[in-house]
């Protein structure tokens, strides 16, 4: 049986031919290391150049000098004669009831409803929404569009915003460094 040129061909790679193969890739990747290496780094054997001298036939004109523009002078400001008024200074009383100690902060849910996705600031949980894997740091009440929305406790609105990715925002500062954030309302 005679043997074609295909199969003399893949015998040969799979044999011999295999290696020969290797080396000619192995030896082609070190020449084009080697020649990228040579042209990284700088050659330190080549500082045989010239110094540069200065030709004196060229000659940089001076730039014109530019007066400087006068400022206008300030207009002279009339002193205003300001009576002082005279305030009798009381003498300092010492409260004779202790301080009212504030009450305890009052928290409630901001909306009734089912929790859609738990606050989790730790383990990696899929995000419908984005379409990858984070950290969810909120709790995502589910509400019927109308629902009316009230603050977590009393405390002063710092900012109301409108956000691309999380809707109307209300941030709500409670004192004491506690502030919540209502979002997508």
């Amino acid at each position: 049986m005679k043997r074609t040129m295909i199969q003399k061909t893949g015998d040969f790679l799979l044999g011999k031919g295999f290696y020969i193969v290797l080396f000619l890739c192995v030896s082609t990747i070190g020449v084009s290391g080697y020649y990228l290496f040579q042209s990284v780094t700088p050659n330190t054997t080549s500082n045989l150049v010239e110094p540069v001298t200065a030709n004196p036939k060229v000659t940089i004109p001076d730039p014109k000098p530019v007066a400087p523009k006068p400022k206008p002078e300030p207009k002279p400001v009339e002193p205003k004669k300001v009576e002082q008024a005279k305030v009798p200074v009381a003498p300092t009383v010492q409260p004779t009831t202790p301080p009212k100690k504030e009450a305890p902060a009052v928290y409630t849910w901001p909306v009734k409803g089912d929790i859609i996705r738990p606050f989790d600031g730790e383990a990696l949980s899929f995000d419908e929404t984005m379409g990858d894997w984070r950290t969810h740091t909120a709790l995502d009440i589910r509400a019927a569009v109308g629902t009316n929305v009230l603050a977590t406790s009393a405390g002063t609105i710092h900012s109301v915003l409108t956000d691309d990715m999380m809707g109307t925002t209300v941030v709500i500062d409670h004192g004491n460094g506690v502030i919540s954030v209502l979002s997508n309302l």
